[in-house]
């Protein structure tokens, strides 16, 4: 007969080989983030990545598809289906763009404006939670260090048409 798996058993894996490694850590804080980010926003109907979405749009209107897609570095076919998805729950809308009418603009219906305010109010708290242990001069720190390091990427590693 087997026995059942210790329920402790994750922390006696030893990850120490990975203790000083960027890459690995940001990946990890970035999954349990996530995992409580998405209960959260779970409890209004949308995904994290709705929310984003959501937010963007909030803050660029009439933002192309394309451009959407590659501020958030998503390929184009998953953003279309994002998109899809947040039109038929008529939160997102398409519009002709202003200067070309063959261009969409998206833009945010006034039901998908009232839940980007709300979707912003629970990332914020969620970041207040995961953010609470360190001092406002060190998450200030932090913040500049995750963005001097996204431009440092982006400038050496020219992101590949996505």
């Amino acid at each position: 007969m087997l026995s059942k798996p210790n329920a402790n058993a994750r922390t006696q894996i030893d990850l120490s080989s990975f203790a000083t490694m960027a890459g690995f850590n940001v990946r990890m804080l970035d999954v349990r983030m996530m995992r409580t980010v998405a209960e959260q926003l779970a409890r209004i109907g949308l995904s994290p990545a709705s929310a984003t979405v959501l937010q963007v749009l909030e803050s660029n209107p009439d933002l192309s598809l394309g451009r959407l897609a590659d501020a958030l570095l998503v390929q184009r076919p998953n953003m279309t289906k994002l998109v899809n998805r947040l039109v038929a729950k008529k939160l997102v809308r398409r519009d002709a763009a202003l200067g070309d009418k063959r261009q969409v603009a998206l833009g945010l219906t006034e039901a998908g404006r009232k839940l980007a305010i709300k979707a912003r109010g629970v990332l914020r708290d969620h970041d207040e939670a995961s953010l609470g242990m360190l001092k406002p001069a060190e998450r200030r720190q932090f913040l500049h260090l995750v963005a001097r390091m996204l431009a440092g990427l982006e400038s050496k590693y020219k992101p590949a048409a996505v």
